[in-house]
């Protein structure tokens, strides 16, 4: 049970790591192209964002699989990895509201 979580955990903590650059990276055009930095998208269309709303997505899931299949906390490391789940949404939010 202990490797079939730590099996979970390093999926999810992956899944997030590789999701959010890639998604930031997309959503920005890869740098400075097509936007001024800090240009927040008043009218904003998930249509603009589908790497974000994909990387949230993913990332939710990830949550949901820590929460359903994670037996106990693992000495602080569960929560420390729903914590960076939640941080990375947040993150994810912020780019989101941007202009591409």
């Amino acid at each position: 049970m202990k490797n079939r979580f730590g099996s979970l955990l390093a999926a999810a903590v992956m899944m997030a790591a590789l999701a959010v650059p890639s998604a930031m990276a997309q959503a920005t055009g890869g740098g400075m192209q097509g936007s001024k930095p800090g240009a927040m998208n008043k009218g904003f269309n998930r249509d603009e964002h589908p790497a974000i709303i994909k990387a949230m997505a993913k990332l939710n899931q990830a949550r949901e699989i820590l929460n359903q299949h994670a037996e106990n906390d693992y000495e602080g490391h569960k929560r420390q990895a729903l914590k960076a789940i939640d941080d990375a949404v947040e993150q994810l939010k912020i780019c989101e509201k941007m202009k591409q």
